[in-house]
């Protein structure tokens, strides 16, 4: 029977402090929600300046659903309310003025950029995006001094030395790149500079085609050297093309190996962090993967021997191992698989003893491109089976193999025969 409407009222009034380690003392509260799960929330302080320079106190909140969101929230919202709002007459905020390109320093402006993009990012996406800011922006010294109506071109260019001395790969530097120059083009879009210092500058573009992949065959030797329990894992990334958050988040329900034609249903991916289920990377990651006999016959067999535990999910951070039920692939206590667990106990291991080398869970996802490319599949479907948004990401992983070129020669034969 549900709780009545006076339970409910009375469960969202009452809120109990965190007493969970390390998150103590931190105004952080904790409600218990209808269906009997917790609300968490973050309470902090935001000052206002009236017109008569007199200030008071206004006390605001963050809510979340668990106890380390709540915390960086309220953080988050604590370090961007360090300033006073100003009030008019009437008591309205009044809005910030405009900033100032001769003070404003290019560490102040790229973080103010990017805590405003609007762009839809995954929390995986946005704490790497938050880390290359802070290590390669935010602590190179000329950054935190010039204002960004000093930084000239040459300026940039030596940013750009800097990086390249490093150990940095091309891929990783031109990420970081591209946040400090989408910083000075929104400088150009709000009129503080008029030309952009980073406009012109050539990067070494990473070559995305010398990619490693494996043969079937090294797939499924693989796999057979993996313990039981995530042999089938395997063997749906690479005969699938699954990432591994879409490997390890794969439900029952997402399951239809009984249809006419066999498919599952990409809908989820765990988060690596707080093992949650959330939606893939993006919005065409969600799709249907059609499933060959072997592949079938493989997670027919994986469910027999490990047979999904249907729990409901924990509402207590104490258990996050029994957070998610019915899953297909699980941990040795049934739980999810914690991917770090995986990595180093397992994958690696095995990786060393069959290749003779350590490889990405996502070198899987590669390899099945590549067998797409070889079964004459053309890029349109290519990308629609590995969720892909955008072509050119799947061409990033194919190459022209010799065995791809024969097919391509006989079917000119055919055309030029008439």
């Amino acid at each position: 029977m549900p709780p009545s409407k006076e339970r409910i009222a009375s469960m969202a009034r009452k809120r109990h402090p965190v007493t969970q380690k390390g998150y103590t003392g931190q105004n952080l509260y904790w409600q218990e929600k209808a269906d009997g799960s917790r609300r968490y929330i973050g309470v902090y302080k935001q000052k206002l300046l009236h017109p008569d320079r007199s200030t008071t106190w206004r006390t605001l909140e963050v809510r979340a659903d668990s106890v380390k969101e709540a915390k960086r929230l309220r953080d988050q919202a604590v370090e961007a309310g360090q300033e006073a709002i100003l009030l008019d007459e009437f008591g309205h905020a009044v809005t910030d003025p405009a900033p100032d390109s001769d003070t404003t320093t290019v560490v102040e402006w790229v973080r103010k950029v990017e805590e405003n993009r609007t762009v839809k990012r995954s929390e995986q996406s946005r704490k790497r995006d938050d880390s290359l800011r802070r290590k390669h922006i935010e602590q190179y010294t000329p950054w935190g001094k010039l204002p960004i109506s000093a930084v000239r071109k040459l300026t940039v260019q030596s940013w750009v030395r800097n990086l390249q001395s490093g150990r940095l790969a091309p891929s990783t530097i031109l990420h970081i790149f591209g946040i400090l120059n989408r910083a000075f083009r929104e400088a150009v879009a709000n009129d503080l500079i008029d030309k952009n210092p980073a406009e012109g500058i050539n990067l070494e573009a990473p070559d995305y085609r010398e990619h490693d992949f494996l043969e079937v065959e090294e797939i499924k030797e693989l796999a057979d050297a993996m313990p039981a329990r995530y042999r089938v894992a395997v063997l749906v990334g690479g005969f699938g093309g699954l990432r591994w958050g879409e490997v390890s988040g794969l439900t029952l329900d997402d399951l239809f190996a009984g249809d006419e034609v066999p498919h599952l249903v990409v809908l989820h991916s765990l988060q690596r962090d707080t093992l949650a289920l959330k939606e893939p990377k993006t919005a065409s990651s969600v799709r249907p993967v059609t499933l060959t006999p072997e592949l079938v016959e493989a997670l027919q067999g994986h469910l027999r021997f490990f047979p999904s535990e249907q729990e409901e999910p924990c509402s207590s951070n104490e258990c996050p191992e029994r957070i998610h039920h019915g899953l297909v692939f699980t941990g040795d206590k049934g739980g999810p698989v914690r991917y770090h667990h995986f990595r180093d106990r397992i994958w690696n291991p095995t990786c060393e003893k069959v290749l003779g080398r350590r490889i990405r869970f996502h070198l899987l996802r590669h390899s099945h491109t590549r067998q797409l490319q070889d079964a004459g599949l053309d890029a349109w479907d290519v990308a629609a089976r590995l969720g892909h948004r955008q072509l050119a990401t799947t061409t990033r992983y194919t190459k022209q193999t010799l065995s791809r070129q024969a097919v391509v020669a006989e079917r000119l034969a055919e055309v030029q025969a008439g």
